[in-house]
C-alpha cells in the first residue's frame, strides 16, 4: 500500500505544479500569455497536511496488511516445510526440524 501512496503524492505534487504553473503562465500560447486565475492555488499549509495523512494512512495500512499476510504465510509455510520433511527425508540431508521444540535435531 506504500507504493499506492507514493503515487498519490506523487499525483498531488504533479497537479500543484501545473495550477502553480497556469497561475504564472510566460507561454503565448496558452491563455495568450496571461495567467489562468480560475483554479484557485493550492496552498503549502494544505500539501503537507495531504502529504503526511497520506503517508500515515498507507503506512498503517501497509503494517496492518503486512501483519495479518504474514501471520497466515508463516503457519502455512511451516506446515509445508514439515510435510515436507516427513516425506522427502533423503541421504543428504543430516539433520530435520522437530515440530515439538523448532530445533534442528540430528536424525537417527
Amino acid at each position: 500500500y506504500l507504493g499506492f501512496g507514493l503515487s498519490l503524492i506523487l499525483a498531488w505534487i504533479g497537479i500543484k505544479l501545473v495550477i502553480h504553473a497556469l497561475h504564472k503562465n510566460e507561454v503565448p500560447f496558452i491563455n495568450g500569455g496571461e495567467a489562468i486565475k480560475v483554479i484557485p492555488e493550492i496552498s503549502t499549509g494544505l500539501s503537507l497536511i495531504v502529504i503526511f495523512v497520506t503517508l500515515i494512512v498507507t503506512t498503517v495500512w501497509s503494517l496492518l496488511a503486512t501483519r495479518a499476510v504474514g501471520q497466515r504465510t508463516t503457519r502455512s509455510r511451516t506446515e509445508r516445510s514439515f510435510a515436507y520433511a516427513r516425506q522427502n527425508p533423503g541421504p543428504a540431508v543430516p539433520s530435520i526440524l522437530t515440530r515439538s521444540t523448532g530445533r534442528i535435531t540430528p536424525r537417527m
